[in-house]
């Protein structure tokens, strides 16, 4: 009974999805607000971006630094053998 029921569900949840999202039709006054809205925000949005970018710069710098000392250690070290 428990296993009928669970199939139940999960069919039912599997058709009920679709792929397309519904097609949204705002009015001008309401794509004057988003816009609004939005305009707003772009401040926001361009300093959380640019402190991301910089948190991301300083992470992957280090690493690239490191790994081109060790690959240049590594040539030197060859030339060294020869």
């Amino acid at each position: 009974m428990i296993r009928i029921v669970c199939i139940l569900i999960l069919g039912t949840l599997l058709f009920s999805c679709t792929t397309e999202a519904p097609k949204v039709r705002l009015n001008k006054e309401e794509k004057k607000y988003i816009d609004s809205v939005f305009t707003n925000q772009i401040p926001q949005i361009d300093t959380m971006m640019d402190s991301i970018c910089t948190e991301r710069r300083n992470k992957y710098y280090q690493n690239l630094k490191d790994s081109l000392i060790e690959v240049r250690i590594q040539e030197i070290e060859a030339i060294r053998n020869q």
